[in-house]
């Protein structure tokens, strides 16, 4: 009896089973960090900063000067020109109120071979039987007139470094035999020996003691248009200096300059 019993009581405990299924599972808790949401990473387009463009209007600089040619032709003077000495020369500036400037020789002596006129639509200048010594900067400008007076007009100008080669003369002649260049420390020296040909190959020497003074172009350099340049004068850098040019031909020496460092 007792067998039974206890039989019984095992198909009802695997019957309950049955009906209700296996216990579930306990779940694993979730670690803090796993209910966290991640943050979303974007990625950022550079910023590209637009430059405002200037409202400010810009001065357009206008050549106005023109060279007369044979036969009536016309043509705007390059920066620099070579004429052969004694030459005659025509520029004109276009405007009703011209102003001119040029090599001071030609007004030293009042020369009669520069003429000047102001013409109804443009200025004049005439250079008549031309020399080594008339080699220079040749510039003109337009006016602006009110009834307050005139005033230069910078966007409408024009100029030309003239060339008056002479084989007997290839430097541009000064009525002195002897010159003196003041040098200071706080701005640059010129030697002016200028030459009368831009091919010509210029050199400066000390007379004593004896030497070529080397120009390396940033302490002393050559400017073809105005001469050896010292650009930070020094007080050993004093004494008689002359420059020596040659150009197909035979050498030529200038003038002496007598260098003198003045103290501020």
């Amino acid at each position: 009896m007792k067998v039974w019993v206890i039989f019984t009581v095992i198909l009802v405990h695997e019957a309950l089973q049955n009906v209700f299924g296996q216990p579930g599972k306990a779940k694993r808790p979730k670690e803090p960090a796993e209910n966290k949401i991640k943050p979303a990473i974007k990625k950022l387009k550079p910023k590209v900063t637009k430059l405002k463009e200037s409202t400010e209007p810009i001065t357009k600089v206008q050549s106005i000067m023109t060279q007369v040619m044979d036969k009536g032709r016309f043509q705007k003077p390059p920066t620099m020109l070579t004429m052969s000495a004694g030459q005659s020369m025509e520029l004109r500036c276009k405007g009703e109120k011209i102003t001119w400037n040029y090599p001071e020789y030609l007004d030293t002596f009042k020369d009669t071979r520069l003429s000047i006129k102001q013409l109804e639509r443009y200025g004049q200048l005439i250079l008549t039987n031309s020399s080594a010594a008339d080699t220079g900067e040749f510039s003109c400008w337009a006016q602006l007139c009110d009834s307050r007076g005139c005033k230069k007009d910078e966007s409408k100008t024009g100029t030309t470094y003239i060339f008056f080669t002479d084989k007997g003369e290839l430097f541009v002649p000064s009525p002195n035999y002897f010159e003196i260049v003041y040098m200071h420390p706080d701005k640059p020296a010129i030697i002016p020996c200028r030459v009368t040909t831009s091919s010509a190959k210029v050199t400066l020497h000390r007379e004593f003691p004896a030497e070529e003074i080397k120009a390396d172009g940033t302490d002393i350099s050559y400017d073809v248009k105005k001469g050896f340049i010292y650009q930070h004068p020094i007080s050993n850098q004093s004494g008689v200096v002359y420059c020596r040019a040659e150009a197909r031909g035979a050498p030529q020496i200038s003038i002496k300059y007598q260098l003198l460092y003045v103290e501020v």
